[in-house]
Parts: structure tokens; C-alpha cells; sequence
């Protein structure tokens, strides 16, 4: 396979690609750089280079070490330029790649600590002691991690380079998966208590509720007998104990309360539209939001509101 006459040019489309400017690139026309590929459908990243081998005025190719026709792997590693410096420390100083987070299991050998499998069977008995040594083992693992990312943060101060989001995008993925696992886990041990809770309210709801049933029901045939013994007695002038119902345990007697009867919905509504105190009610703001959200997001032309782009990481 002979160099084709814009890779006999130079590593100017690498290296305008490290600055975000990919240029053209055709299958059957790799061109000289420094890249990586994936091993295999999302596998880890390893280095790759393409050069012009001027003893046979064509291409050579190595990925991961192993020599491979450069023709190949060109559209599999062409968006994925790296700088030089990069792939001399992977590639042939065996270093992590920039974005890569700390090997926890070589950071902590040392340690005591161990991680357990949210789906082992140790970890779905629910036993108390084992929960306590299962949360402590994740809380350990995410202390480190933090500990890891607060002090690359503060090495490189605010996130400006590809590399930079990427590392952080890792971070973030870490600890997202350390959250589901955790979250598992407390599902798992949570499971069996929560079965039996339900087991036992199976058990028991009837039984309160007919229980409650029946007393409700009593209560309300006393009502009217003693709502008629009330107005008799105001009609007669008594005034004296209340009437009530029962001779064992506690009474049953009238309960008072005072409960709002709206008379007319146009006429309470324009006493408070001009209150103060109804404007600041948070849910009435919430409602008032939503229905200005819903009528914005239908292109209906709303006074005093209007509908921004918010980007936030995802």
C-alpha cells in the first residue's frame, strides 16, 4: 500500500483534528498521527499510531503494540487524535491515559475495606451488622474517590480542555454507578423488612378497618339524636352539660367546628386578588408557573413571562 500524496505531506490533518479542526477523510486515505482506539464494542482505550515508513514509501500502523494495516483501523481511530506527549506515556511508558480515574483496588491493597456485590446472597438477608459493613465498605470506596477528585480539581482549577470534561465526565459516571450500587444494596437488605411489614399489615388492615367502619357508623346513627337534644335544650333554656351518649369508657358528644361555605365564587375571588398575602403563597406561584409553562411551550403569547434555554449536564 503506497503513502497517498497528502500523507506524504505532513501530520498537519492530526494535527489541526488535536485542535478540533477534522479535515476530510476518506476510508482508503488513513493519515499520519497519533490516536487511540477502542478495544473492542466499549472496551478501554488503547494507543495507535500511523506513520510514513519512508524505507517502504508506505504506511505502517501499530495498535496497542500489534502491527495493523493502517487502512483498517484509519476510520476507527481518525476522531480520536491524541498529542504525542500522550501517546508516548500509554504507549510506551505503560501510564494511565489522562482522563483514566485512580485504581482503587491498587490504592487501597493495603486496606481492610472490601467492597461487596449487591447481588451476593450476603447481601439480600437484610441482617443489620452486615448492612452496617456493606454501607461503610461503599461510603469508603466514595470517600476515596472524592478525596481523588477534590484534589485534581484543585490541581487544575477550572475544567478548559476536552481531556479536563472528560476526566470529570468519568468521575461523574463513578460515582453515578456507585450510587446504583449502593441504592441496590439498600433495596436488597430493605426487602425482606419491608415484606414483612406488608405481611403484617395484610394481616391486620381488616381488622382495624372493620373495627373503624363499625365505630364510624355508631357515631353517625347517635349524631341526629343528639343534635335534636341540643336544640331542645336551647330551646328550653337549659343550660347545662352538654348531651351525650355512653356509659362505659369515653363519652360520645358533639364536636363543633366552623367549616367555609362559599356562597359566591366571583365575589371571594375579586375580595382577594388584590391581597398581598395571595400572591405570595408559593403553591399559588407553582400553579401560575406551570400554566404559564404549558401555554409558552404552545406558542401562546404570555405578558410578563417568557421561555429560556437552560443547559445543565446530564
Amino acid at each position: 500500500m503506497k503513502l497517498s500524496d497528502s500523507a506524504q505531506v505532513s501530520y498537519s490533518w492530526w494535527r489541526q483534528a488535536l485542535l478540533g479542526h477534522f479535515g476530510p477523510f476518506h476510508e482508503n486515505d488513513p493519515q499520519p498521527g497519533y490516536y487511540r482506539k477502542r478495544k473492542g464494542r466499549g472496551g478501554s482505550w488503547v494507543p495507535a499510531a500511523i506513520w510514513e515508513d519512508k524505507d517502504k514509501l508506505a504506511l505502517s500502523c501499530l495498535v496497542d503494540g500489534v502491527e495493523r494495516d493502517p487502512f483498517e483501523v484509519w476510520t476507527w481511530v481518525c476522531r480520536y487524535p491524541v498529542p504525542y506527549e500522550t501517546y508516548v506515556a500509554v504507549a510506551e511508558r505503560g501510564e494511565a491515559w489522562p482522563e483514566d480515574l485512580p485504581d482503587l483496588k491498587r490504592v487501597m491493597t493495603h486496606s481492610e475495606v472490601s467492597f461487596p456485590n449487591p447481588h451476593s446472597p450476603a447481601a439480600t438477608h437484610g441482617h443489620n451488622s452486615a448492612g452496617v459493613k456493606e454501607a461503610e465498605g461503599f461510603l469508603e470506596e466514595i470517600s476515596i474517590m472524592s478525596q481523588a477528585a477534590e484534589a485534581w480539581l484543585e490541581v487544575i482549577g477550572d475544567i478548559s480542555s476536552q481531556t479536563e470534561a472528560d476526566k470529570a465526565a468519568n468521575f461523574a459516571e463513578r460515582f453515578g454507578n456507585l450510587e446504583n450500587r449502593a441504592e441496590e444494596a439498600r433495596t436488597a437488605e430493605k426487602k425482606p423488612v419491608l415484606d414483612l411489614g406488608r405481611s403484617i399489615d395484610a394481616k391486620w388492615k381488616p381488622v382495624i378497618t372493620k373495627a373503624s367502619e363499625s365505630k364510624v357508623r355508631l357515631k353517625k346513627l347517635i349524631e341526629p339524636y343528639l343534635i335534636g337534644e341540643l336544640k331542645r335544650q336551647k330551646d328550653l333554656g337549659i343550660d347545662g352539660e352538654p348531651p351525650r351518649a355512653g356509659t362505659t369508657g369515653r363519652r360520645i358528644g358533639l364536636r363543633s367546628r366552623m367549616i367555609l361555605k362559599i356562597t359566591s365564587n366571583e365575589d371571594l375571588n375579586n375580595h382577594y386578588k388584590a391581597d398581598p398575602r395571595l400572591w405570595a403563597d408559593k403553591s399559588l406561584q407553582d400553579v401560575i408557573t406551570k400554566l404559564a409553562e404549558i401555554d409558552l411551550g404552545a406558542d401562546k403569547p404570555i405578558p410578563g413571562a417568557t421561555l429560556i434555554e437552560e443547559l445543565t449536564a446530564a
